[in-house]
């Protein structure tokens, strides 16, 4: 899949027409904040990736139980064989997720997880933020509201139907169970995903995971809607 914009050094930090962050960045790195929770509630943690793997490829790497010890695996990434746009095609088991980082998407994928969830691209073209959806959700004064109505464009939900779907699983309406692995032999084929139906699989460790296929879309952009618009909770 196709990738651009403006890219800064790892340590430059670009001018943000929003303004910046006001909180303090953690001083735990994402890897061992991985392997902390985990242990401290074992089984009862879902990991959400929404990006490039390599935070939890290292946390698995580190903490060999980590997939032992959570519960569920949600990860929005990897293709198969979406209806994308021509200039997509040809590339269609490259997803920018897992291209990212190959050899982190092996690590992960080939780690005993009770559960492995997958929103691929495959799903994620069929939805789409329409305008008419940032009117709606510009109706609430809460901050999150607030900023989607000045910032945001038409765009797929890519990550927002991962984290929808975890959050209310009857949204998805169709899925398959494939076994998934993703190559990375560094040739020709190098960052491409790699899928098998059970029992054709090579069986050198890659798992069986859950690929999201298609959705009721009313019901999640309504659910997305409301999310996006509810006030900001207070502890």
């Amino acid at each position: 899949m196709a990738f651009g914009g403006t890219f800064h050094g790892p340590y430059e930090v670009p001018n943000l027409v929003e303004g910046y962050p006001k909180s303090k960045a953690a001083d735990e790195d994402a890897a061992h904040f991985i392997i902390r929770m985990v242990h401290k509630y074992p089984y009862e943690v879902t990991i959400y990736a929404g990006g490039p793997l390599t935070n939890l490829a290292q946390a698995v790497s580190i903490g060999p139980k980590v997939s032992e010890l959570a519960q569920e695996l949600v990860i929005m990434g990897g293709s198969i064989a979406p209806v994308v746009p021509k200039e997509w095609q040809t590339e269609n088991r490259r997803e920018f997720n897992f291209w990212w980082d190959p050899e982190a998407v092996h690590m992960v994928l080939s780690s005993p997880w009770h559960k492995i969830t997958i929103t691929t691209v495959d799903i994620s073209v069929k939805t789409r933020l329409t305008r008419a959806m940032i009117r709606e959700i510009a109706k609430s004064s809460s901050p999150s509201a607030q900023y989607i109505g000045k910032y945001a464009d038409e765009e797929y939900l890519w990550d927002e139907l991962a984290a929808a779907a975890w959050l209310d699983p009857t949204i998805i309406t169709k899925e398959s169970s494939l076994y998934m692995d993703i190559d990375i032999s560094h040739t020709a084929g190098y960052g491409n995903v790699l899928v098998w139906v059970p029992g054709s699989q090579p069986r050198l460790g890659e798992q069986l995971v859950h690929i999201q296929e298609d959705l009721d879309k009313e019901k999640f952009y309504r659910m997305f809607i409301d999310l996006m618009s509810q006030p900001v909770a207070h502890e």
